[in-house]
């Protein structure tokens, strides 16, 4: 079984995201938090996109996600796979 960090690690290898960032996206995620590279990997790979609010953009990290908007992030990770076919082939 591997990790969400691992998955993370090889996504980045065979795109232009970068899983070590040192800002965070979002108002509501510090550099600190226990799940930081995950949010800044589904933030930066359009995943995730979090809530737009004066300011810039929060995640609402506590909050329930509701059937609907689950849908969404498979159907936009699924626009991500080709590049990472194409990393493992080149």
């Amino acid at each position: 079984q591997y990790n969400v960090s691992w998955g993370v690690q090889v996504f980045a290898k065979y795109t232009d995201v970068d899983p070590d960032a040192a800002y965070s996206p979002f108002l509501d995620v510090p550099t600190t938090a226990t799940f930081f590279d995950e949010i800044v990997w589904l933030a930066d790979s359009g995943v995730s996109r979090g809530w737009a609010v004066k300011g810039g953009a929060v995640y609402r990290p506590g909050i329930e996600v509701s059937r609907e908007v689950m849908a969404a992030f498979p159907y936009r990770l699924d626009s991500a796979i080709p590049a990472i076919r194409k990393g493992l082939t080149s």
